[in-house]
């Protein structure tokens, strides 16, 4: 028998800092798109009516009738002069209040304003939304930490209101 030899050939640039190797361990950090269509996803990805209101989302593209739903349902809001940013990053509190919107908080844009994100960290902790969460929410947001935050969501037992966003999804199939 032959032994095989693998030559593994080095990256055009190495990785520089901790937070590289860790994008690429973890599967890297979330994208707003990436955002818009998991949501879309959990809710069995509901035919969109409306027209995309971003100029950076493209007809065509594989997420814009998530972007476009998420947007209709007050999910997301984009930059306000008609920009979305498909490909930036999303933070953990930026997630955190996406979720959030998508069973039925900031209602009455709780979200917006100087204290924002103090409002968001307060309704998360609420229904458990954070508990686990080991990154910095203010920091660019990794995938397995989002999806933490999604299962503790599913999980949640208590909500200010409950929108029809992920009914389906609960195990109890009913509304807390």
């Amino acid at each position: 028998t032959h032994a095989e030899v693998v030559i593994i050939q080095p990256q055009q640039r190495p990785m520089r800092t901790v937070g590289e190797m860790l994008d690429a361990l973890m599967g890297g950090r979330l994208h707003y798109l990436d955002q818009a269509r998991m949501l879309h996803r959990l809710e069995s990805e509901p035919d969109v009516s409306v027209d995309n209101l971003f100029g950076d989302v493209a007809a065509g593209q594989w997420y814009d009738a998530a972007v476009a739903w998420a947007a209709d349902k007050g999910i997301v809001n984009g930059y306000g002069n008609g920009k979305f940013g498909p490909d930036d990053k999303v933070t953990g509190m930026q997630a955190a209040a996406m979720i959030l919107r998508a069973v039925g908080y900031d209602a009455q844009d709780e979200f917006t304003g100087a204290n924002w994100d103090k409002t968001v960290l307060s309704d998360a902790s609420i229904i458990g939304l954070l508990d686990g969460y080991k990154a910095n929410v203010n920091t660019f947001a990794p995938r397995q930490w989002v999806a933490v935050m999604l299962a503790n969501c599913l999980d949640a037992k208590t909500y200010k209101t409950m929108a029809p966003s992920f009914t389906g999804l609960l195990t109890s199939g009913e509304e807390t």
